[in-house]
């Protein structure tokens, strides 16, 4: 459908659940939202390719990380025993985010999400730089399962049942991924 979406996104971390990791230029043309699972290896390949997107057009370009876990653990849209880590490996990479740290995370998680379990998640915090408290602290903060169940419940609002869902200046896109660089660029030469 051509129905498009006004979708909220917060780029500072007091606002609605929390902050949204954002790449690019706040005051952009397009824009795109990301609704990802970080087990869904569909989207480790639309995260590259949005990766190569924002390298070519970031000043013209944002990009935005929402999360869809496909996981009954904190998804209660989910209801068999799927991609059984996604939960915790959103908290980790909210957590990251906490201290500069959430595309490192997001990269590394997508580019091994081969080898997935609790411990190499956390694994993956401490490459990046977090400590064992601070993790831990992360872990038990409430405030980041919050704000996950919120871009699910906000992701069943806009339709959202499978990852990668991307809008493109709300307007789901619904073609072969390889086409997402042809939008972007239609939509930059378009006045």
């Amino acid at each position: 459908s051509d129905k498009s979406y006004d979708i909220s996104f917060a780029n500072s971390p007091y606002s609605l659940k929390g902050e949204d990791f954002t790449k690019g230029n706040e005051t952009a043309r397009v824009k795109i939202v990301e609704f990802a699972d970080f087990q869904c290896p569909a989207c480790a390949v639309t995260s590259k390719l949005l990766g190569q997107i924002y390298n070519s057009y970031s000043d013209n370009v944002q990009v935005v990380f929402r999360n869809y876990p496909l996981d009954q653990e904190c998804n209660k849209s989910i209801n068999r025993k799927f991609h059984q880590h996604a939960c915790l490996v959103a908290a980790l990479a909210r957590c990251a985010g906490r201290y500069g740290k959430f595309w490192e995370y997001h990269d590394l998680a997508f580019s091994k999400q081969g080898i997935l379990s609790k411990p190499v998640a956390i694994g993956w915090a401490k490459d990046v730089g977090l400590n064992e408290t601070q993790i831990n602290d992360c872990l038990n903060d409430k405030s980041i399962l919050d704000k996950i169940k919120y871009d699910i419940s906000e992701a069943a609002s806009l339709g959202v049942t499978g990852t990668p869902t991307i809008f493109i200046n709300g307007k789901k896109f619904t073609g072969n991924r390889r086409l997402l660089e042809q939008v972007v660029q239609s939509l930059l030469v378009a006045r």
